[in-house]
C-alpha cells in the first residue's frame, strides 16, 4: 500500500476512522480508512490487529510510513470533521496530523452569509448535496450507512474491532471516504483562494 500512495501536493488522500469513542482519553482506532483518488484504489488498515505497526512499518524504500504520510504537510489529505480523528491519532498513538483539509471546514466557509456558519453539515448531508449521486447511486450509499448505523446501534461501536470484521462494516467504513475528493472539488470551483485559505487555516 505504501509503495502504490502518492506522495504529490495535490489532495488525493482521503482519510477517515473508526473506533470506539475516538478522541475520548480511553478511546480506541479499529479502522483506518485511506482512498486514493487518483488510482481509485480503497485501502483499510486493520489498526486493531497490527497495532503501532499499522503506523510504523515501512515502505520498500524502507523511510516512507504511514505515521510520515498522515504527519506529513506536503502530502494533503481530505477529511470530513477532522476534530475527533486527529485527537484520537495522538492520544493513542503521539501522530500529529498535518496537510489536512477539512471538507467540513471548506463548507462552512463556503457559505456567503456569516449568520449561516453557526452549524456543521455532517457527511451524509455533503454527500447528498455536492457529491453529484445518481439516484441508484444516492439509495445504496444511504443503505450502506443505515445498515452499518443499525448495527452499532445495536450492538455498539465495538464491533469495529471483532474479527472477522463483518463485510456491511467494511463498506459502511468504506462509504466513508470514497466520495470526499467528489465533494472538495464541487465545494472549491465556485469559492475564492481566500475562502479556500480561511478553511485550511481553521484547521490548526
Amino acid at each position: 500500500m505504501l509503495d502504490m500512495l502518492p506522495t504529490s501536493h495535490e489532495p488525493r488522500l482521503s482519510i477517515d476512522l473508526e473506533g470506539l469513542d475516538l478522541g475520548k482519553k480511553k478511546g480506541e482506532i479499529h479502522l483506518v480508512q485511506l482512498y486514493d483518488s487518483f488510482c481509485h484504489h480503497l485501502y483499510i488498515i486493520d489498526v486493531c490487529t497490527l497495532g503501532p505497526a499499522a503506523f510504523s512499518t515501512p515502505a520498500s524504500d524502507g523511510k516512507m510510513t504511514l505515521r510520515k504520510i498522515l504527519e506529513s504537510d506536503w502530502i494533503l489529505k481530505l477529511i470530513c470533521d477532522v476534530r475527533s480523528d486527529a485527537r484520537a491519532l495522538f492520544q493513542e498513538f503521539k501522530i500529529h496530523l498535518h496537510g489536512i483539509k477539512d471538507i467540513q471546514n471548506i463548507e462552512l466557509a463556503s457559505r456567503r452569509d456569516p449568520t449561516e456558519r453557526r452549524w456543521r453539515k455532517g457527511l451524509s448531508r455533503l454527500i447528498e448535496r455536492y457529491a453529484d449521486l445518481s439516484t441508484e447511486q444516492m439509495n445504496k450509499s444511504q443503505a450502506y450507512k443505515n445498515n452499518g448505523r443499525y448495527l452499532c446501534q445495536d450492538y455498539g461501536f465495538v464491533q469495529f474491532s471483532v474479527r472477522p470484521l463483518r463485510k456491511d462494516l467494511t463498506v459502511y467504513a468504506a462509504n466513508d471516504v470514497l466520495y470526499l475528493p467528489r465533494i472538495y472539488s464541487n465545494l472549491i470551483k465556485d469559492m475564492s483562494l481566500e475562502r479556500v485559505r480561511s478553511a485550511d487555516a481553521s484547521n490548526h
